[in-house]
């Protein structure tokens, strides 16, 4: 069918009518006036008062309601009715606007002009609304009459969500109905059930029924349209085709409900719903979570927040349609794929958009869609504007997702780390404190080690005077300064007879004295122990004092050698002992000298270190 509304309307004000109410069945409402006179269809003149006088009903306070007339090509065209108490007539406007606030409006404006026999003013404020042009959809109408008077009002955008308390029809259901109930009948018009409403009050009982279509934007329902149904229409109520029909409560009591079947009755006067049907619950559940929050989510729902949570949730249902849309070659033109639009969905929304494919309000919704696109038109709506909003915050969740996925994952690393080292810590730091621990006592042993060396090198750098007697001098008169062999060399050179200086040096013991034993060249002379060029002591400042460590060292081995290598020898021996006496007379040897010198060098032979210097 398509779009329920006319796209451009010539006028603002199609007929304006006063219609007497019956008296009793012998006698039924009529049309006493109208404007203008040539309106002449004569199926919507039939109908009108019908409408206007649906049942008998009393009121203390003026009543508005609206009821629509379906033409021959399902384009509606909109009633505004006005009762006021005790009147014998009402007030009715037909335009193709649905602009309930703006014609409620102009209904009071001129039935105050009637009541105050202002018949001119009134004709010629009906004249000027009629001649005038279609006002822009949310803008402000002017219609100037009689002596510089004018009616103003303010016309709404029906291309806009409805807003409360703006829309008197949605303020009035939502007063009325809680959102549970508001959702059950939105789930029931979604599966195009057989709805009935009910009211004592004519205005709510058509506010409700309007506001029922008016969210479920962007589609329009397709079926049985009553806001209001009159007496003689109630066999519509056994029809088994859906509708959504609005009935005066007493009216309603004289219909057979079991001839009605299944059908959603909605009490808007006590907010009760009886429903068959679970359709609620065959609904995706997140569309409903949301549907729910968004309803409850604020205390002071002004503005389109009721308007606009129905219509999120449609975006949820049907906002990828675009996604199915395929370009057919051979007449270049935009198809849908009824296919594709259930496969893209998730497991869970596919039963519901496999029966919603078969629902007139969608094939509506995209038949409107697809000719916009084909002719070239601008399918920028509310509905699109939310489609962007929605993928926008899908993008961002998808985004917000990942950055808590990222930030779980780091503080789960963070804990498993904290955990390794919690475990791990309590090893460590004994290997640490062991380690530290061994490392001091081998510095402290290090230390006392070479405090010990350096002792026994001082003892030996110093000259020994005892009992007349000096320490062996250097050979040849050469300088301690100036070795014949590197300290660090092992090469000994050619093997030599040497020849020792003997000398009184018993009082020293073999741990404490041992002396150097120097190679000496065969050719050079020996050089008088009293000589002066012979008491010179090697200056602290030129000691080697690796290479003298070493020869300390190796002086033990050798002494430990002597004594160990020849059997019958005591440590402590006198003149046997590794410390000799040394003879100062030039060209004689003692024999136990020369036979200790060459036990020693056997020794080094044997037990060889690891340097050996030449002095």
């Amino acid at each position: 069918m398509g779009s329920r509304l006319r796209e451009n309307p010539k006028r603002l004000l199609e007929c304006w009518c006063e219609v007497v109410g019956p008296k009793g069945r012998e006698r039924p409402a009529w049309i006493i006036q109208k404007f203008p006179n040539s309106y002449d269809i004569e199926e919507v003149l039939k109908s009108v008062p019908q409408f206007a006088f649906p049942c008998s009903f009393e009121s203390s306070n003026v009543q508005h309601f609206s009821f629509v007339l379906t033409s021959l090509d399902s384009k509606w065209t909109y009633g505004f009715c006005r009762h006021a108490p005790g009147a014998e007539t009402a007030l009715v406007l037909l335009s193709h606007l649905p602009w309930h606030e703006t014609f409620y409006k102009l209904l009071n404006h001129l039935s105050e002009m009637m009541s105050s026999d202002r018949t001119s003013d009134m004709a010629s404020c009906l004249q000027n609304i009629y001649k005038s042009p279609v006002p822009h959809p949310g803008s402000e109408i002017t219609v100037p009459y009689g002596d510089s008077k004018f009616f103003v009002a303010q016309c709404p955008n029906h291309l806009k969500l409805p807003t409360i308390p703006e829309n008197r029809n949605l303020s009035e259901y939502y007063n009325a109905v809680d959102t549970n109930n508001m959702i059950i009948i939105f789930a029931s018009m979604l599966y195009e059930r057989r709805i009935i409403m009910m009211s004592k009050r004519l205005s709510r009982l058509s506010a409700c029924v309007q506001a029922a279509n008016s969210v479920i934007y962007p589609m329009q329902w397709q079926h049985i349209f009553i806001p209001v149904l009159p007496q003689h229409l109630l066999d519509y109520l056994l029809a088994p085709m859906p509708f959504l029909i609005g009935v005066n409560t007493l009216l309603l009591a004289k219909v057979q409900m079991d001839d009605v079947g299944e059908a959603v009755i909605l009490d808007a006067d006590n907010n009760t719903v009886k429903t068959p049907f679970n359709d609620v619950d065959t609904l995706p559940d997140e569309v409903v979570i949301n549907l729910k929050r968004n309803l409850k989510s604020s205390n002071n729902m002004l503005g389109d927040s009721v308007a606009r949570a129905f219509l999120r949730a449609l975006v949820q249902l049907i906002g990828n349609y675009k996604e199915a849309l395929q370009f057919r070659e051979e007449d270049s033109r935009i198809t849908f794929n009824r296919e594709k639009f259930v496969a893209i969905r998730p497991p869970n929304f596919q039963p519901f958009v496999e029966k919603m494919l078969e629902l007139q309000i969608f094939q509506q919704f995209i038949e409107e869609r697809l000719e916009r696109l084909n002719s070239g038109k601008q399918t920028s709506d509310e509905f699109e504007l939310e489609v962007s909003v929605y993928c926008e915050k899908s993008s961002s969740k998808v985004k917000q997702q990942y950055k808590q996925f990222v930030t779980n994952v780091r503080k789960e690393g963070g804990a498993i780390v904290k955990t390794m080292k919690n475990k791990t810590n309590p090893a460590v730091k004994s290997a640490v404190k062991s380690v530290t621990k061994g490392s001091k006592q081998v510095k402290e042993k290090s230390r006392q080690t070479y405090k010990d060396l350096r002792g026994k090198i001082k003892d030996f750098q110093q000259p020994r005077v005892e009992d007349g007697t000096l320490p062996p001098t250097w050979i040849n008169g050469e300088s301690p300064q100036k070795p014949r062999s590197a300290p660090s060399s092992p090469v000994l050179g050619v093997k030599r007879r040497p020849r020792t200086v003997g000398g009184n040096m018993a009082g020293y013991s073999a741990k404490a004295t041992a002396p150097k034993y120097e190679l000496i060249d065969t050719d050079s002379g020996l050089m008088s122990p009293g000589s002066t060029d012979s008491l010179s002591t090697p200056s602290p400042q030129s000691i080697d004092l690796i290479g003298e460590m070493e020869e300390i060292i190796r002086a033990k081995l050798g002494q430990e050698s002597e004594v160990d290598g020849e059997p019958g020898h005591s440590s402590t021996g006198g003149s046997n002992s590794a410390t000799s006496s040394v003879h100062n007379s030039p060209g004689s040897e003692s024999a136990s000298g020369s036979t200790s010198t060459v036990t020693m060098l056997q020794s080094l032979k044997d037990h060889p270190p690891s340097l050996m210097a030449s002095k």
